[in-house]
């Protein structure tokens, strides 16, 4: 008979699961999609997507601590303030669902003028960006139905869901390609289907876990949505300072290099992006157990130092092992993936994408202790202004020293090395109430982990090119990457865990087995 696992492992087991499918999907189809497409067109769809990071800067100041206060209030058996907070938020972001309605329009209308696409691609990159829109209303307003999951720590049941809907997308996608002429806006089209499961699904989770919850515009409640305002509001700084460190990238490679340079950087792109919703879905999973951890006992009490110390290793080492082996065989991956791309350019643009991420992984988990602590202020403002300095000097090479697109993604590279590196450790061990210089050893570690990962990949290639054995095919590359995959975990257990945690680590793979 099976034991059940622990909810922190169920959650993180579930998460990955999730991805892991999710990004199999989109790697399968996605070349299948650009064949059909175009680069260009491929570009102006992923430069569409790209407007739901734009929307967080708005909506983020109302919904950034709303699961956080939703939860605490669980936790103290206040079921008068769930329901509070839940119709608080959720008319809420009805309000600002229909308020981005005009900018949206005028944007939709101006496209051409905009941004640069091609005249013959016009007409359906208006409707990607319309049904673009429509999601994110759709996501913003069925937002809060996501509260059920997390105040029950059952965020696998998310993944779940989440997974089913990444499956329906890819499907409708695959299927309007196959039986109609290809459109631009098919994927945004998909995007909303997905939105409107997803919202399906967690509403009856609502129902299921919060049943006394109603939606009726009698509760809503200025004071509670003053005191969402006021930690949440530094988000919408903290959002639009990651705008600028990342989601600018594709805006200004349109803008200034041309549409075709967008495309390549959206392709670029493609395997940093699944790796970073992979670690923001790995820090969701523990974010519950944090906040409980922090809330309901204190910041100085064992349990959560060791707590997020653990969660920070575990979301170190599984952000390392992998991006390791896409730093050293990227170009293989290209080529096999975008035949005819040039993989040596998408390889560059890669590593210099992915390094910090490698790197310093865990250090993410942190930003569970900010939205815990209620302390989002100074990382909002200190991500604000690298983010300004970042996208000032981008600008500045671009224009005056009429720099390529390798020196965007360079420039996000420094950016992120400052923010992942030095600042959030310093702070985040200060909100924990650590020494500043307390969490570089947990740091130290991911980046040891990456480092041998690399060589290992590194050495394993070395072998396979002084012997001249082929592995530029997919059933080898799979094999290969199973090899370096599995050497490097090994040799990263050691590196990232104490015995407690390997041991603990075991029985629970038994428990699997």
């Amino acid at each position: 008979m099976l034991m059940p696992l622990p909810p922190l492992a169920r959650n993180l087991l579930f998460s990955a699961g999730a991805f892991v499918v999710n990004t199999a999907l989109m790697l399968f189809f996605t070349p299948y999609i650009v064949a059909k497409m175009g680069v260009e067109a491929y570009g102006i769809a992923t430069l569409a997507m790209q407007m739901i990071p734009y929307a967080n800067v708005a909506t983020a100041a109302v919904n950034a601590l709303a699961l956080r206060f939703i939860a605490v209030a669980f936790n103290a058996n206040q079921p008068d303030a769930v329901q509070r907070y839940i119709s608080t938020v959720f008319w809420a972001n009805v309000a600002m669902a229909v308020a981005m309605a005009l900018p949206a329009a005028w944007l939709v209308w101006q496209l051409g003028a905009v941004f640069n696409v091609p005249p013959h691609l016009l007409p359906d990159a208006r409707r990607a960006f319309a049904l673009v829109f429509l999601h994110i209303a759709v996501a913003l307003v069925g937002g809060v139905f996501g509260a059920a999951t997390f105040c029950k720590n059952k965020m696998h049941l998310r993944a779940l869901r989440e997974t089913e809907a990444h499956v329906l997308k890819l499907g409708l996608v695959v299927g309007l390609f196959a039986l109609l002429q290809g459109r631009l806006y098919f994927i945004a089209l998909a995007m909303v289907a997905m939105a409107l499961y997803v919202t399906a699904r967690h509403l009856r989770y609502t129902q299921r876990f919060l049943p006394w919850v109603t939606l009726s515009p009698r509760l809503f409640c200025w004071r509670a949505l003053v005191r969402l305002l006021r930690g949440g509001a530094w988000e919408s700084f903290n959002q639009l300072g990651f705008l600028m460190l990342n989601g600018l990238d594709m805006l200004v490679a349109n803008l200034v290099l041309g549409a075709t340079a967008g495309g390549v950087l959206a392709l670029a792109n493609t395997v940093p992006l699944a790796a970073a919703m992979f670690t923001a879905s790995l820090v969701a999973a523990v974010t519950p157990q944090i906040t409980l951890a922090y809330n309901v006992y204190t910041k100085k009490q064992p349990l959560c130092l060791k707590h997020t110390r653990l969660c920070m290793r575990i979301i170190g080492f599984f952000t390392a092992v992998p991006l390791a082996f896409a730093l050293v065989y990227g170009d293989v991956f290209f080529a096999l993936w975008q035949a005819g791309a040039d993989s040596a350019e998408l390889h560059r643009l890669l590593r210099l994408i992915l390094l910090p991420l490698c790197l310093f992984g865990g250090v993410h988990t942190l930003r569970a202790v900010y939205v815990a602590a209620n302390r989002l202020r100074l990382p909002a403002l200190v991500t604000l202004g690298v983010g300004v300095a970042k996208t000032g000097a981008l600008f500045v090479v671009l224009f005056a020293f009429q720099g390529t697109l390798g020196v965007i993604p360079l420039a996000g590279m420094w950016a992120a090395f400052v923010l992942e590196g030095v600042f959030h450790p310093v702070y985040g061990a200060k909100c924990l109430g650590l020494r500043g210089y307390s969490l570089f050893p947990t740091l130290g570690r991911n980046a040891l982990c990456a480092l041998v990962a690399v060589g290992i990949g590194g050495s394993v290639r070395w072998l396979l090119a002084a012997t001249e054995m082929p592995y530029a095919t997919w059933p080898r590359f799979f094999v290969l990457a199973a090899f370096c995959g599995a050497t490097s975990a090994i040799a990263g257990v050691f590196i990232m865990f104490n015995r407690e945690e390997r041991a603990m680590g075991w029985a629970m793979w038994k428990t699997l087995s």
